[in-house]
Order: C-alpha cells, then sequence, then structure tokens
C-alpha cells in the first residue's frame, strides 16, 4: 500500500523562490548505490540500521540540496534530494522501512522520519551503513 505525500516536492524543484522565499540548488556529487537498498538517518546518531523497503537499482545517483535563502533564520538545508530520474515525478510517495506502519499515521502531514540528534541528515548506501557503523564501533573502542 502506498502512502502519498502531503507536499508536492515540485514546487522547491521547479522554482527559485517558494512563498516569497529564495531557494538555490547546490549539487553535491553522486551517491553509489550497490546493494540497492538506502539507509536515510543522521549519520552521528544512528541506533539501527533499516533501509527504506522499496529498492533501487544499484548505480550512481545525483545528491541534490536545495537551500531556503530565509531573511530571519538565514541559509536552511530545506530539502535533499536523491534524484533517482530526471523526469518530473507524477506523485510522492512517502519513503518507510519494513517496520512502519501506515495506521500509526492518523493527522494530515503525519509521516516517518528519523531524529536528527546531532542536527544531520544522511543518505546512503545499506552496505556502506553496515561498514559504516563497523567503523564507528571500533572508532570508539579504541578511544575509550
Amino acid at each position: 500500500m502506498e502512502f502519498l505525500s502531503h507536499a508536492d516536492y515540485n514546487i522547491i524543484f521547479e522554482n527559485k523562490e517558494v512563498q516569497g522565499t529564495p531557494v538555490e540548488l547546490l549539487e553535491i556529487g553522486n551517491l553509489s548505490v550497490s546493494s540497492g537498498e538506502i539507509v536515510a538517518c543522521d549519520p552521528l546518531v544512528f541506533h539501527d540500521i533499516v533501509p527504506l523497503s522499496k529498492k533501487i537499482n544499484p548505480g550512481n545517483y545525483p545528491v541534490k540540496i536545495y537551500i531556503a535563502k530565509t531573511e530571519n533564520a538565514g541559509e536552511r538545508y530545506a530539502v535533499a534530494k536523491l534524484e533517482l530520474s530526471n523526469k518530473k515525478a507524477e506523485k510522492w510517495v512517502l519513503a518507510l522501512r519494513n517496520d512502519d506502519d501506515i495506521n500509526e499515521l492518523k493527522e494530515k502531514g503525519d509521516f516517518f522520519g528519523f531524529p536528527v540528534d546531532a542536527g544531520l541528515g544522511g543518505i546512503m548506501d545499506y552496505e556502506a551503513a553496515l561498514q559504516y557503523d563497523k567503523f564507528i564501533e571500533s572508532f570508539v573502542q579504541k578511544k575509550s
């Protein structure tokens, strides 16, 4: 079952200004996906590595950041996009993990996501996430 997003992100992707706020595109490179599975998390604070339930074809995909240039709060990263296709999206489906239960989403605007305890968000290949987790564990043990 698909759960459609309440937002139309094409508005951000197609405009240099949204509701009076300038938006700037920052292309940060490609994500190499070897497993076909994606993990979205705060890369400094993730407690379990659970990939999103939908798989993609292995390959290299552009990562784009859309920066909102706010008047009162300065520049803010508003949206990170892993671009799977250069075609315009016709609908936006909420990315879920296998253990997410859409029945928990009761109010308009409810969504699943991840906590950003360190103030960061990351998108990575599942196999890379497992290796990164091993590296962090080893690093912490060496520093203890």
